[in-house]
């Protein structure tokens, strides 16, 4: 492969585009598409999906390259694709599709939170696991086809699943919009969680003043005007808090659950504000009066920051929670590509069948280490034929390496399609 010379007399477009197909062919990885930036900050016009704008400052993290692999490897087992190429301007590779978004947490809302509240009450209660639907195993409990792998370094037996414990929607919540990240160095440990708490109430509170004093309508009496932004604010989360699981683990207000505990029952991380408005009250007006760990929430703080540049909460079809960039919208795809950690966000082209538009890379919870791959398989396991009728299509299949073995599965039903990324 040639190295890339200066010239000059190119146009930015053009170099960019070398450039991002230099990287791609000579890494032999998609890991390039997680620099593509939000499409609205761009300032080079006329530039391919696939092709980052390296002229636009940079979101804080990049999901899938500034973190360790221990985060983030969405296709594990998945090598980058022989097929992938390069033709013109067009990106052809083939990908998993995972799921659809349904809603996006508005920003132009009355107050952000708000519409955030109104997604998490749209999901289920207990937050989904996408492994759970793997139930076809061998005599050691490996699902099959793995069961045929030899255990190895990269082997897909070895997956580390976030929470073998039930989570709430709730939790879930808090997870996504910390990427579920600690610093880049571990998953967010439950004293997280309580830090969301003391974080949410005083934000709730600072956005209630916040939008009394806004209303320019001086005519209401300001108990009205309490009321009416207390109950579109407030209200949701509220009701967030009274629908939280009967089986959920209940702290104390100042006491943390024992983060040893070894229930696999889901936690509670909001109060009961319909059984204690007084506390509601006081947490939203008189944080003074709570006994909060200032320096728990300061870490909280700086890892939201880090995980929130320009990004917006989603759900999808299947009840998932996301997190990418603002400029998604209900209808947009979640896939995954072999040769790139983390899901991807795509657009369909209009009226042109297979090509899509990569809006940028997201968080998924519960598909971080392979989890979307194995419910892949699992659909690919049903489809399978019977022993006994595989015939010649398991023709040296035992000869094959772990990825050709995965990769010949999904091909089998289908679910390993083309695209062209325009």
């Amino acid at each position: 492969m040639k190295y890339l010379a200066p010239d000059y007399t190119r146009s930015v477009q053009s170099v960019y585009i070398d450039a991002a197909r230099y990287i791609i062919e000579s890494d032999r990885s998609l890991e390039l598409l997680s620099h593509v930036e939000c499409r609205s900050l761009s300032c080079i016009s006329k530039l391919p999906s696939w092709v980052p704008d390296w002229s636009v400052d940079g979101p804080p993290v990049i999901f899938g390259a500034a973190l360790p692999n221990l985060f983030f490897n969405a296709s594990p087992g998945l090598s980058f694709e022989t097929t992938t190429s390069i033709r013109g301007t067009n990106l052809h590779t083939r990908g998993i599709f995972v799921d659809t978004i349904a809603e996006v947490a508005e920003h132009a809302d009355r107050d952000p939170l708000a519409s955030i509240a109104k997604v998490l009450l749209s999901i289920p209660k207990i937050y989904p696991n996408m492994t759970k639907i793997i139930d076809t195993t061998d005599e050691r409990g490996v699902p099959f086809p793995l069961a045929m792998i030899e255990p190895g370094d990269d082997d897909l037996t070895e997956f580390a699943i976030d929470e073998d414990r039930c989570q709430s929607r709730v939790e879930a919540f808090w997870r996504t919009l910390l990427i579920n990240a600690c610093g880049g160095h571990k998953l967010a440990p439950l004293q997280y969680g309580y830090a969301f708490s003391d974080w949410l109430h005083l934000y709730l509170g600072n956005a209630v003043l916040r939008n009394i004093h806004a209303d320019g309508n001086q005519n209401l009496d300001l108990l009205e005007k309490f009321g009416d932004v207390f109950k579109d604010i407030v209200g949701p989360w509220v009701k967030l808090a009274s629908e939280e699981p009967d089986a959920a683990i209940e702290p104390s207000m100042d006491e943390e659950v024992d983060v040893t505990v070894e229930s696999k029952g889901p936690i509670r991380f909001l109060p009961p504000y319909d059984q204690d408005k007084g506390y509601l009250i006081k947490a939203l007006f008189r944080p003074q009066d709570l006994n909060i760990d200032f320096g728990r929430l300061q870490v909280f703080q700086k890892q939201l920051n880090l995980a929130n540049s320009q990004r917006t909460i989603y759900r999808t079809s299947k009840g998932l929670l996301g997190n990418c960039f603002c400029s998604v919208k209900a209808g947009d795809e979640i896939w995954i590509l072999p040769g790139a950690k983390v899901p991807l966000i795509f657009r369909r082209a209009k009226d042109e069948v297979g090509k899509y538009m990569l809006l940028g890379e997201s968080y998924v919870h519960g598909i971080r280490h392979g989890e979307a791959l194995l419910a892949a398989l699992s659909k690919a396991i049903a489809a399978f034929p019977k022993a006994g009728a595989v015939g010649a299509w398991a023709e040296g299949l035992w000869d094959m390496s772990q990825s050709e073995v995965v990769v010949k599965f999904l091909e089998q039903s289908q679910l390993l399609q083309n695209m062209i990324i325009i």
